[in-house]
């Protein structure tokens, strides 16, 4: 995939908007200015790229984008104990807060 960049005004990616889509799908990220400034970057998504419902979320501060891919084995991994279900507790304790 290609990853150069590209640095355009509104003005020209207002009038050559189709050709610039075509070069972000192509790999290319492209650097709007407004007035000789940086405003925006236009690049393209990653074949993993969210879905727009957790991009809602994310925006509306409900969920979080993962750092990192858990482990093959995390599901096989051993739980930490708990007795006192201390852990469910302050969960249910935020999820009342609304935090």
């Amino acid at each position: 995939m290609n990853t150069t960049r590209r640095v355009i005004s509104v003005t020209e990616l207002k009038s050559k908007l189709s050709e610039q889509l075509r070069k972000v799908k192509a790999g290319e990220t492209v650097i709007i200015t407004e007035r000789g400034h940086p405003i925006a970057v236009m690049k393209p998504l990653q074949e993993e790229s969210l879905d727009i419902e957790m991009v809602e979320l994310v925006e509306a501060g409900l969920a979080r984008v993962a750092a990192s891919v858990l482990p093959a084995d995390f599901l096989q991994t051993q739980k930490p104990e708990d007795p006192e279900a201390s852990i469910r507790a302050a969960l249910l304790e935020e999820r009342e807060e609304g935090r």
